[in-house]
């Protein structure tokens, strides 16, 4: 089941039933799964390439309270954040094969030491940092296709991406195209998660809803010019639909 905000499908589930979904899912068939916040959702509203993106996703899931609450609002009571932290986290504790694409050297280094601690057996057939390379220049980028060749031969169940959202959907839509097999994940920051170079927000403060407070305290700048984009575009989009419901009727 998936509900539309604001032309965007967004799958109406949790965290348990993605895990038992990507467990059973046949990595034989290439594909890939988004994890919009509500900065992305912005994004899509805005243009129909980013929308078209994460609409042709396998899922898209909700990622942030925000997305829960609004849907929750809309008689989805089924639906519950998934977090691309635990979700990673889950699914390293399967048989299930992974391969790390994002952030830096430095920081993949980090996660690695900490993976190989927390989940010692693992199955992780590798680490690379991609290229920084504009959106419209991933396609052209030599780098980038290696790497898909070099993760074809490995042939991971999963490639977790880590780069920054809507950037890591343009790659995944792009990856998937060339990858022989496996499905990719899309979980952005959650690499300086796991590396432990950003702190991730304690639960008791997620379920009060004051997780971006905490986010502020972690990054001032780079929280605020996230979601100066959020602030400004939220209230045009709510009256555009307002507008739009009133003239349907």
């Amino acid at each position: 089941m998936k509900i539309n905000i604001w032309g965007t499908e967004i799958q109406a589930t949790n965290l348990d039933e993605t895990i038992r979904y990507i467990k059973n899912y046949n990595f034989k068939t290439p594909n890939y799964i988004c994890l919009p916040d509500m900065y992305v959702l912005t994004q899509c509203y805005k243009s129909k390439t980013v929308r078209d993106m994460i609409n042709g996703a396998q899922m898209a899931l909700p990622d942030g309270k925000p997305i829960e609450l609004y849907a929750r609002f809309k008689g989805y009571r089924n639906i519950r954040t998934v977090s691309g932290f635990w979700l990673c986290k889950a699914l390293l504790k399967t048989n299930i094969s992974h391969f790390f694409y994002g952030t830096d050297d430095k920081t993949l280094k980090l996660l690695k030491e900490n993976i190989e601690k927390e989940f010692p057996n693992a199955k992780i057939l590798g680490y690379k940092a991609p290229p920084i390379v504009q959106v419209d220049n991933i396609s052209q980028s030599d780098v980038i296709c290696r790497d898909v060749q070099y993760i074809n031969q490995l042939s991971p169940d999963i490639i977790w991406i880590g780069i920054s959202s809507p950037k890591q959907d343009y790659l995944m839509n792009y990856m998937m195209t060339y990858l022989n097999q496996g499905l990719i994940i899309g979980i952005g920051g959650v690499f300086d998660y796991l590396a432990e170079t950003v702190k991730i927000s304690p639960e008791w403060i997620k379920k009060i809803n004051l997780r971006w407070l905490y986010r502020l305290s972690q990054n001032p700048m780079g929280f605020w010019k996230k979601n100066y984009e959020i602030l400004y575009n939220l209230p045009i989009i709510i009256l555009r639909e307002l507008v739009h419901s009133y003239k349907s009727k």
